[in-house]
Parts: structure tokens; sequence; C-alpha cells
């Protein structure tokens, strides 16, 4: 199941079936830097520091907690109400190829081949959508990370172009496929889930706007270059 809820405003979280997304905090930063700081995670990533230090955790989590109109929209991923991932959406017209969001995301290892990273993006794109009004998200891997690309294939991301792109942790410009997800794909992946599962109607429904449910704006953090990028084995 996949259930999707728009972010509730007494608690500030988006509900799945089986997760919860909330706004990051500056506590979370031991958990990040437990779950993030190993090179399984960050040799997928385009400008993670490696080695990657507790203080580049507490950084992170201390600038995406701040509320700054426009900047990085920043959710911690929780499972049983523990982080076990993070998701964010940046708007960088400076990297992008249009207008829009560029979302990043990465789980810790042990619960990559579970389904959380396609559970929680597709909550929080279709959340996106309908609290932004933007109509297209960007986003990308790393060729090595054939992993997640197919998980945004799932969602509705389609490739674009494909080029060599620097990597922080590997020091070393790497193949990188570029992919976009407008908002006409995201819905349509999701009426192709629907026909194969019906209970797919009410557990994952379609944009929460399309579907006449007005949900709140998703409250913008501090904006800094996106450092998550996207990470974790999915199936």
């Amino acid at each position: 199941m996949n259930a999707l809820t728009l972010l509730d405003r007494p608690t500030d979280q988006i509900r799945t079936a089986r997760l919860s997304l909330r706004p990051i905090r500056e506590d979370d930063a031991a958990r990040v830097y437990e779950l993030f700081g190993q090179w399984g995670v960050i040799r997928t990533l385009r400008s993670a520091p490696w080695p990657y230090r507790f203080s580049d955790a507490q950084q992170f989590c201390r600038e995406r907690a701040r509320h700054v109109e426009g900047g990085a929209i920043t959710f911690a991923i929780t499972h049983k109400g523990e982080l076990i991932g993070v998701i964010d959406a940046v708007s960088n017209p400076a990297v992008q190829r249009g207008p829009g969001y560029t979302l990043g995301y990465w789980v810790g290892r042990p619960y990559w081949n579970k389904g959380f990273v396609s559970e929680a993006a597709r909550a929080f794109i279709a959340h996106l959508f309908a609290a932004t009004g933007t109509g297209t998200i960007y986003s990308g891997v790393f060729a090595l990370n054939a992993s997640s690309l197919r998980v945004q294939e799932k969602l509705g991301f389609a490739r674009a172009e494909e080029e060599m792109l620097y990597s922080r942790p590997h020091d070393a410009e790497l193949p990188f496929v570029n992919t976009m997800l407008t908002r006409e794909a995201f819905e349509a992946a999701a009426r192709r889930r629907q026909e194969r599962d019906p209970l797919e109607l009410q557990q994952s429904p379609l944009i929460p706007a399309k579907a006449g449910i007005q949900g709140p704006r998703l409250r913008p953090k501090n904006w800094v270059p996106a450092s998550a990028g996207t990470s974790g084995t999915e199936s």
C-alpha cells in the first residue's frame, strides 16, 4: 500500500501507509550522520563531502531546518518514528533546465529494497505538485545508480540528456543521466498503477489538487546547494 495524505497541518507531516515525512530538524544530525555517512550511500551522489563528518550532518540539518521563503524543502523520511532517509526539493535556476524544482533523496542501507524510496517520493511529489503549482520536477542519477533510475521511471520521470558530471565523493567526472517529470506524466503513471491494482485508486491517488483536495503550501527551508542527490537501492 502507498496511501497518500496531504500535509497534516497540526503535525506538519505527510503520511503514507508505512511512512511519515516531516520537516528536517536540527536534532536529526546524529541519525543523518549514522545513515548517510557511509560510502555505499554517498558514492552515488554529486556534492556530498567525503569523508562525511558529524559536523557536516550538523550543518546540513541546521541550515535545512531554517524557514526561509523560497528556499529548499527538506523532509525526513521516517518509519515507525525513526528517521531512515531524507527527501528534498530545491529550486535552483542556475543548474535546472527550466522552472520548477530539483528532487533529491536517499535512504540508509538497512532500508534498501523495501520500496521506501518509491513510497516516500510518490507522496512527496504529489504534494509538491499540489502545493506549489509547479509543472515540472527535475532530477537525475549517475549511471552507476541504475536502481534509482528505475524508481524514477516508475514514478513517470523521463530521461533527458546524458552528460559527464563532477562527483565530489569520487573527485572525478562520471556519466550522469538527467531526468524530468511533468505533472501530466506523474498522473499518467498513477493511472497505470491504478489499472494494475484497483486499490491504488484509494491508496495512491492522482495529484491531490486534481482530485479536488486543496492542501497547504509546503513550508520552504533554507536554500543551500542540494547535497543529498539520489541514492538507495529500490525495487
